[in-house]
């Protein structure tokens, strides 16, 4: 209410502009530009003016894989990695010792988890199902996968577009993603699995994703063995 009542005081004036900064979709009259990504070069002078200093390229490009260009995400990452001692300074120059696992920053995983149960209020199964499956599969499979009729779907999505969760069908971040899997429990990723293969099987998607598939669902031996051996073909 304060956000509209600000853009309808604007519409007396002139010259002025006024600009809000969400994670969510923007109330009336309010019009949404997606803010995009830094590039690498970008994300490289964002490191460089956080340490005062050159970083090494391998940490740079460390960082940039995980943090795809968001800000606040790329600084985590920084300090998680001189947390951890993986980057530290000899008074000379910066050092680097990559982590053996490409854990998510505690900070980064707190703030998208209060993303996602927000947004999970009414779209947990569809959150639960997209994260299972592969990016390409289509609004069927997803439909099918969640339990949802295709109309049902399509309004989860619109809520999760709007929360800042889903952007054109696809997590706007892959951390969540990461973060969202995680959070299942066994026995749930267990029957997403089994439905996401089953859904799937006219079109099986690529080897690494049928692997992940097969594991987590815990299917009989005999037909994991057939479905590794198709990967593998």
């Amino acid at each position: 209410e304060l956000v509209q009542q600000l853009a309808r005081m604007t519409l007396r004036s002139k010259g002025v502009a006024l600009l809000v900064t969400s994670r969510v979709s923007p109330p009336e009259p309010l019009a949404a530009l997606q803010v995009e990504p830094l590039s690498r070069e970008g994300s490289l002078g964002l490191l460089e003016a956080e340490l005062g200093a050159s970083v090494p390229e391998e940490v740079a490009a460390w960082i940039y894989e995980r943090a795809r260009g968001n800000p606040l995400f790329t600084l985590e990452y920084l300090r998680h990695l001189a947390r951890q001692g993986h980057l530290w300074n000899d008074g000379n120059r910066w050092h680097w010792r990559p982590p053996l696992k490409g854990e998510v920053p505690l900070t980064i995983e707190a703030l998208i988890e209060q993303a996602l149960k927000r947004a999970a209020r009414e779209g947990a199964a569809a959150i639960a199902a997209r994260a299972v499956l592969p990016l390409e599969a289509e609004k069927a499979v997803w439909a099918h996968v969640a339990a949802l009729s295709p109309e049902a779907l399509e309004l989860e999505e619109h809520r999760l577009e709007a929360a800042g969760v889903l952007r054109g069908g696809e997590f706007a971040h892959p951390l969540y993603r990461e973060v969202a899997l995680q959070s299942l429990d066994p026995e749930q990723y267990r029957q997403l699995a089994r439905r996401a293969l089953e859904a799937l099987e006219p079109a099986p998607p690529e080897a690494q994703v049928l692997v992940c598939l097969v594991e987590a669902a815990r299917l009989p031996a005999q037909e994991s063995r057939e479905r590794l051996e198709l990967a593998a073909a």
